[in-house]
């Protein structure tokens, strides 16, 4: 999805309970469940559902021991007002990040736009469209297409997120890094929502 995100609010850190989380979240759905838990608590009217406009992981390695660590950030409808998105970050420490983001009045696909629901109804999705496990074996895959045609065995995931393509359509989108040196080794893929067709 194309669009320009305006920060409303510094990010700000939100006080929440603490949990064990996989140093690379997408590996299982503590975290994604961690995270929609702060977010329905802090929006009650969205525990019937969602509205996603994107899901996004990112990945790292911290020198100097590469010690793994990553984000997982969802950037949805308010429950309280559908007019406004607002961004939550959770990191593998357990930390929550919070920042309301606006979507600026300019060019967007060739059309003006306002701050208005309308303006990203097409691109909403919810948790019902797509599986997190299938996210996961997607990642895996590409993980390891990496390693095979960069003879990378240390290849890791640097991002992976769900949003609509330019057809409208769901697609996961995953990133694929190794370090060498003084260079970086990256490739991405686009998938099926259902993980069943690599897309580029």
């Amino acid at each position: 999805m194309k669009r320009i995100l305006l920060p409303l609010l510094l990010l700000t850190m939100l006080s929440c309970e603490r949990v064990q989380l996989d140093k690379e979240m997408y590996q299982n759905p503590v975290g994604f469940d961690h995270l929609k838990n702060q977010i329905v608590k802090d929006f009650p009217t969205l525990d019937l559902g969602i509205e996603f406009v994107e899901l996004q992981y990112s990945g790292s390695l911290i020198p100097p021991d590469n010690r793994a660590s990553s984000m997982l950030s969802a950037t949805f409808v308010r429950g309280d007002d559908k007019n406004h998105m607002v961004e939550y970050t959770l990191d593998s420490d357990s930390r929550f990040f919070k920042n309301n983001v606006d979507v600026s009045v300019g060019d967007f696909m060739n059309k003006k736009i306002s701050n208005t629901y309308e303006t990203y109804q097409p691109h909403i999705f919810s948790e019902k469209d797509f599986d997190f496990f299938v996210v996961n074996e997607v990642v895996e895959k590409s993980v390891e297409m990496f390693r095979k045609d960069a003879n990378s065995p240390d290849a890791f995931c640097t991002l992976a997120g769900i949003e609509r393509n330019k057809k409208g359509e769901l697609s996961i989108d995953v990133t694929v890094t190794q370090r060498q040196f003084a260079s970086t080794i990256r490739r991405n893929y686009e998938w099926s929502i259902d993980g069943k067709t690599l897309l580029n």
